[in-house]
């Protein structure tokens, strides 16, 4: 089952009383769903929408394990922050990243366990291509994707971390020769 996607100019938000809905288009007419919200966290943003301080873009209704979620875009204007000093960050094949400020030490990402994983969902692509089993190959290729993305999210998170203790701009760079 696809999900159902609705751009930004056919779905509409409202609330009454402490109950939000989401309202858009179908077929057989205007649809109204009454949707909960998972954490406080969200509440501000949904009455930022409300109130069109913030943009709302298109939105996707998924089933997930028997409940339905609602997965908004949205675009918001967050303020600038100031910053005195730059960190350079390198991506590469050995090291994942690496982050150093012009003073003091910098953070290196080891990639060799990542390596040696990769390598090894590459063997068994190999043997599951051989054996014919695109079904498993399927299932064990976004397996891959999901753990490759889990470890970026992680180190970015890692980065961006550092970059806040040290309050300091990221600089994506090539840091090649600097020794």
């Amino acid at each position: 089952v696809l999900p159902v996607e609705v751009n930004n100019q056919n779905w509409k938000l409202t609330q009454k009383g402490s109950t939000y809905s989401i309202s858009f288009p179908t077929l057989k007419g205007e649809k109204r769903i009454p949707i909960e919200v998972a954490s406080p966290h969200w509440q501000p943003v949904l009455d930022g929408l409300l109130e069109e301080t913030i943009q709302g873009g298109s939105f996707k209704l998924i089933k997930h394990r028997n409940k339905w979620y609602a997965y908004l875009s949205i675009t918001e204007d967050v303020p600038e922050v100031e910053t005195e000093k730059t960190l350079g960050c390198d991506r590469g094949q050995n090291n994942l990243a690496v982050v150093a400020p012009k003073e003091g030490f910098g953070k290196f990402f080891n990639g060799q366990s990542v390596k040696h994983r990769r390598r090894y969902f590459q063997q068994r692509r190999k043997q599951l291509q051989e054996a014919k089993k695109f079904r498993a190959l399927k299932k064990w290729n976004k397996k891959e994707q999901r753990w490759m993305e889990a470890i970026n999210h992680t180190v970015s998170r890692r980065i961006v971390r550092f970059a806040e203790y040290h309050n300091a701009d990221i600089v994506i760079e090539d840091l090649e020769g600097c020794r």
